[in-house]
């Protein structure tokens, strides 16, 4: 085992409760896994320099023999290998300079003072990102903005670039969508104040945000179009920026993207959401101020299937965070940390909610606000 390159990289990997357990994550390759105290004493070790017998004598305490201890030392550290752990590549790779592209398609977005320059090769990506930010679109003539977010198109798909530099792999137009939208959050909120941008929708109620999370096609979007025609404020659909503390969120409600599966009392009340031309977009009437922060009270992960009976049940913290990190929720910088959705995730109750109708999803809600349920962390 290469364990020079376990020393000289367990520098890049930082350490985290979450739960009941440990989570540890490289800043540069973003590679995260979970583990117990043992791992969390193991890596302790290891970024204090112990060599592997003084890490067998230290943990020994906690195996029957010392052989126990090896075995548990080699194995973790070869599982940790493979999980990416101590990679030193960067997963926005490649990241040198890119030169930039000679876009078909420009506008500038701003909130307050900040503002971007978002150009595309790629119509499709254009129009999308237009449609979804359509609120954020700058009409003065201040030109040349810092920021600058750029869709170039290769033989290998769509290149996001931030500053002409590369923010992942070439990619397909749905990819680089998402990709745009997330920088965007970032950029409008603020990079400093951000530290994570969350897969998510988000509703509030009496100053309080409910987070709606987890992958595509799950119902968070109809959850929260829902919610938003029923007395909360809609504050954000599928892209969430979480505040460096990890307590709040920003609201920077972007359209909602309406798809064909929603349940009919949401289809019912589309009617009423303002929409743009193609009428994939939408923006419910009930909107909160963009920029504002908004402390979180709960995290839900719904999931629509049609006429099942609604179903609550408890997420643990580390359950939680491995559902966010593999749906699409990014650190805001590959050297970011964890922290805040350990923060996040600890700190508030969270949940599943399955729902086979609105009216089912609605009544739960307003139970659970009635209730104070937000108060129960546990």
């Amino acid at each position: 085992m290469a364990s020079e390159v376990v020393l000289l990289q367990s520098r890049d990997v930082e350490i985290a409760e979450i739960g009941q357990r440990i989570v540890l994550r490289n800043r540069n390759s973003g590679a995260v896994v979970l583990s117990n105290s043992l791992g969390a004493q193991l890596m302790k070790g290891i970024k204090n320099g112990c060599d592997l017998k003084r890490l067998e004598r230290d943990l020994s305490i906690d195996f029957d023999e010392l052989r126990d201890a090896r075995t548990f030392i080699r194995e973790t550290l070869w599982n940790w290998m493979r999980a990416g752990l101590f990679d030193v590549a960067n997963r926005t790779s490649p990241a040198s300079k890119l030169k930039s592209a000679q876009s078909n398609y420009q506008a500038i977005f701003k909130l307050g003072r900040r503002r971007f320059q978002f150009s595309s090769e790629s119509e499709r990506v254009f129009r999308d990102v237009s449609s979804l930010m359509a609120n954020y679109l700058a009409f003065d003539a201040e030109q040349n903005p810092e920021d600058t977010l750029t869709v170039s198109l290769s033989v290998d798909g769509h290149t996001v670039q931030h500053n002409n530099q590369s923010v992942w792999r070439p990619c397909s137009p749905d990819e680089a969508r998402f990709l745009v939208i997330q920088k965007a959050l970032s950029l409008l909120a603020g990079p400093e104040n951000v530290s994570a941008v969350l897969h998510a929708a988000a509703v509030v109620r009496n100053d309080q945000a409910l987070i709606l999370a987890g992958p595509s096609g799950k119902g968070k979007t109809t959850l929260a179009l829902l919610l938003a025609e029923n007395g909360w404020t809609f504050a954000g659909d599928d892209m969430i920026a979480l505040h460096n503390d990890g307590t709040k969120i920003f609201s920077l409600p972007f359209a909602a993207r309406l798809k064909d599966n929603h349940p009919e009392s949401i289809s019912s009340m589309k009617e009423s959401f303002r929409k743009d031309l193609s009428g994939t977009y939408a923006w419910p009437n009930s909107a909160a101020t963009a920029g504002e922060l908004f402390r979180v009270s709960a995290v839900v992960f719904p999931t629509f299937s049609a006429n099942a009976n609604f179903v609550e049940e408890r997420v643990e913290p580390e359950v939680a965070l491995q559902r966010l990190l593999t749906s699409g929720t990014e650190i805001a910088a590959p050297n970011g940390s964890v922290k805040s959705l350990t923060t996040l995730l600890n700190s508030n109750p969270t949940r599943n909610w399955t729902y086979g109708n609105g009216t089912e999803a609605l009544m739960a809600a307003q139970t659970v606000f009635s209730k104070n349920w937000f108060g129960a962390k546990s």
